[in-house]
């Protein structure tokens, strides 16, 4: 995924890892510098124990997330994630941190 600006500039979101991949697809974080302070922010960190069904991580190959994006205004952030072999769609509330399953049908 290449670094992306959300709709009024303020935001640059990218992922990253301070960690090695130790698989074929990583388990990224998902990192925010405000502009043009470049202050940083941690968005969605490394999720080390899968704890809950709805969330296990930034799972995917870098690919998978080169239709990710902001919708509509400089707030919610549109991602794909891969989970027990199915990839589900997520949105991500930048302001609050909470993460929901977009239930596609």
């Amino acid at each position: 995924m290449q670094p992306r600006f959300n709709h009024d500039f303020t935001r640059l979101v990218y992922l990253g890892s301070e960690k090695p991949f130790l698989a074929h697809s990583g388990n990224y974080q998902l990192k925010a510098l405000e502009w043009p302070s470049l202050s940083p922010s941690m968005l969605i960190d490394l999720v080390p124990e899968i704890t809950r069904d709805d969330f296990a991580g930034l799972y995917g190959y870098n690919h998978s997330f080169q239709q990710s994006g902001f919708i509509n205004d400089s707030k919610f952030y549109l991602f794909t994630s891969w989970y027990k072999g199915h990839e589900r769609v997520y949105v991500l509330d930048t302001v609050s941190k909470e993460i929901q399953m977009v239930s596609i049908r």
